[in-house]
């Protein structure tokens, strides 16, 4: 290794060290670390661990609110889309039976045409 690599490393970790001095001072590992904390003795693991860890780190944080309102309202939202395509594949198959129906009467009125004219011309 030369002195330059050296030199490199050394001021790397005391990069890495000044770093973990500026979490720590700002609350930060404190907080990671009572978040981790809850996670491993959480009885169920969450589905979402990032989710968790996340509220955990910012409680009162007012976007957590706004962002469950908008998770309830895709969720409503997705169950009213199911609702409108089970709508309209029944409105569908009502529209092919109908047409269906309809195309039959045609064609039983056309071969009732047909006979009462042969009828008429015998």
């Amino acid at each position: 290794m030369t002195a330059v690599e050296d030199c490199g490393k050394r001021r790397d970790k005391w990069k890495r060290h000044e770093f973990g001095d500026f979490l720590t001072e700002n609350g930060v590992s404190a907080a990671l670390a009572k978040a981790f904390l809850e996670l491993c003795r959480a009885e169920k693991r969450p589905s979402d661990p990032i989710e968790f860890i996340r509220v955990r780190m910012l409680p009162d944080n007012e976007d957590l609110t706004e962002i469950q309102s908008y998770r309830q309202k895709i969720e409503d939202l997705r169950t009213k889309v199911d609702e409108l395509r089970t709508e309209r594949d029944r409105l569908l198959e009502s529209k092919q039976r109908i047409q269906s129906n309809y195309i039959r009467q045609r064609c039983d009125d056309a071969d009732d045409s047909d006979t009462t004219e042969d009828d008429a011309s015998d």
